[in-house]
């Protein structure tokens, strides 16, 4: 795994490549999920290396409350952003901000849950075809895993003898709205269920 100084030397700075409806210095973008998702060592690196090949592609999704810049949407970015500023490698000036209007907090949690939630599925040949298409370095960095429901199911074998058994059903979805659907079917349906990001 490359080092994120190794990263700026073979990729140099980091370029914008989106624009938005304003521009904001990197330490005015607030997060606002806390700890909602997790990212491994491993993942965070090939985020850090995903910027600087292509650049930073997409605008943050802000929600402005009363002058406090909370994101919405861009977390990871956010995440690998602060590591390679502590890293020592220089960050662009500004980054482009979009807006999202939320009357409170509790109406701006739900709008990140529905902006971190995606429709649709990958279709893998077609995905493979992408990626065959594309420069092995370039592949390696790419995170095409959302998350996994973990799904527990009590059973047991007879009346004399009683113990727990417990199944996992790990399922992969690319999209988080994907999750929070079937999360929500699962549970209402009594199955005891366990969201986990990989």
């Amino acid at each position: 795994m490359k080092t994120i100084k190794e990263m700026h030397e073979k990729y140099g700075d980091i370029q914008i490549k989106a624009t938005g409806a304003e521009m904001l210095p990197f330490d005015m973008i607030l997060g606002f999920q806390g700890k909602l998702k997790k990212r491994s060592k491993e993942n965070l690196m090939k985020l850090c290396e995903r910027i600087f090949s292509i650049g930073f592609i997409a605008p943050f999704f802000l929600w402005d409350d009363n002058g406090m810049y909370r994101c919405l949407d861009g977390h990871g970015r956010i995440e690998a952003l602060t590591a390679i500023k502590k890293a020592g490698v220089s960050l662009p000036p500004e980054f482009p901000v979009d807006y999202i209007q939320a009357a409170n907090e509790k109406e701006a949690r739900e709008i990140l849950l529905s902006i971190t939630s995606q429709y649709g599925e990958f279709d893998t040949d077609e995905l493979q075809t992408w990626i065959d298409e594309i420069d092995d370095d370039i592949a390696e960095t790419l995170r095409l895993v959302d998350g996994e429901i973990l799904l527990e199911v009590e059973e047991t074998e007879s009346s004399e003898v009683e113990y727990t058994e417990k199944f996992q059903l790990i399922i992969e979805l690319q999209e988080e709205i994907e999750l929070q659907q079937l999360f929500e079917e699962m549970t209402g349906r009594g199955i005891r269920c366990k969201i986990s990001t990989l």
